[in-house]
């Protein structure tokens, strides 16, 4: 890399980890980047990260009851591809006699993965077309076109930002091998989670990732039954068809947070 390469990239390492960022007077939205330089072949993180105004939310992957979850469409430069957004656990938000799912301030992050051949010195430009509900007493849609621009580099360096993502995945869903299934019984929905909680020293609380299954305002009830929990939800006014899988995140505290699949056991089983 000569002189002038060198020189452009110490400015680019400056300068490209600043996000492109919207705000209105109900929320701000801002593209960030865990690493302030992306290295050929590696995995870096970007995230969007929402911060609506006091006492506002935006929405989960599954809203709950009403509104409708963020949608990222991301414009990339050859070379870069991008993952699934991964959602940290959220929290429920009542709107009686409705019950939703969102948060107050969120960053959902993706990974990004550049080739082997990309080349070092050039930046890369990097776009998301970001839409979002964002709701108090009444729900405002929004959208913006957001940008960062990023060097390449031999080695990854870390941005300022590093601190927003460590946060956000102690949020995460931890890798987990709980065994779970799941059956209709009349009009009520029945989880077994082979799980102990007899230890546990506050209720866990779950978040259905699967849609149109389980009524959402009507908490499930949760009994011990030795090393079972059992979860007994009514089912959802919308239900359909019953699926493969009864998808759903549990929290049993700040850092025990899991994503479950719960398969279906027909009568009998």
């Amino acid at each position: 890399m000569n002189g002038v390469n060198r020189f452009l990239l110490a400015v680019l390492l400056l300068l490209g980890v600043q996000a492109q960022a919207y705000q209105d007077d109900y929320i701000s939205v801002s593209l960030l980047s865990e690493d302030s330089a992306l290295q050929p072949g590696g995995t870096h993180w970007l995230g969007v990260q929402f911060k609506p105004a006091d006492h506002w939310h935006v929405y989960w992957q599954n809203p709950g009851d009403s509104g409708q979850a963020p949608q990222i469409r991301w414009n990339l430069p050859q070379g870069v591809t991008v993952g699934e957004v991964h959602w940290p656990a959220p929290e429920q938000i009542p709107v009686p006699p409705l019950m939703t799912y969102g948060y107050h301030q969120v960053l959902l992050m993706v990974p990004v993965t550049l080739a082997d051949d990309v080349a070092v010195g050039k930046p890369l430009s990097i776009g998301a077309d970001v839409r979002w509900l964002v709701c108090e007493e009444v729900c405002i849609p929004g959208k913006a076109k957001l940008n960062l621009e990023l060097p390449v580099a031999d080695s990854r360096q870390k941005s300022s930002a590093v601190e927003h993502f460590i946060q956000a995945r102690k949020q995460l869903p931890a890798a987990n091998n709980l065994n779970a299934s799941y059956q209709l019984q009349g009009n009520r929905v029945v989880v077994e989670l082979f799980k102990d909680m007899t230890g546990n020293r506050q209720s866990p609380v779950i978040y259905p990732i699967t849609q149109d299954l389980v009524s959402y305002a009507e908490l499930p009830t949760l009994n011990q039954q030795g090393k079972r929990l059992v979860a007994d939800f009514a089912l959802n006014d919308y239900f359909s068809k019953t699926p493969s899988s009864f998808d759903f995140v549990i929290v049993f505290g700040p850092e025990a947070v899991y994503q479950v699949k719960a398969s279906y056991l027909s009568q009998g089983e």
